[in-house]
């Protein structure tokens, strides 16, 4: 598992990144700790940065609340709000 996380992140990047952090919490086979830790890891060995890992970690949070947001936004009772 380490090998392929590693194997794909020097491969796709910050795209990787957001995509893990998207699909995690969708799915959560794979915790966001460790892609962030293995991230951090590769700022050391390759042309990563860590600016560009806080960022695509946050547009890839951000990009599942709006989906799930917009998902819901659909139903109409998401759009009501009943008060008792």
């Amino acid at each position: 598992m380490e090998n392929w996380l590693i194997e794909v992140m020097n491969d796709y990047g910050y795209v990787e990144i957001m995509f893990l952090i998207t699909i995690e919490n969708i799915f959560p086979p794979i915790l966001s700790e460790v892609i962030l830790t293995f991230g951090g890891g590769m700022t050391t060995t390759s042309s990563l940065s860590i600016l560009g890992i806080i960022i695509s970690a946050t547009a890839g949070f951000v990009s599942y609340c709006s989906s799930v947001y917009f998902c819901k936004a659909k139903e109409k009772s998401f759009l009501k709000f009943n008060v008792l």
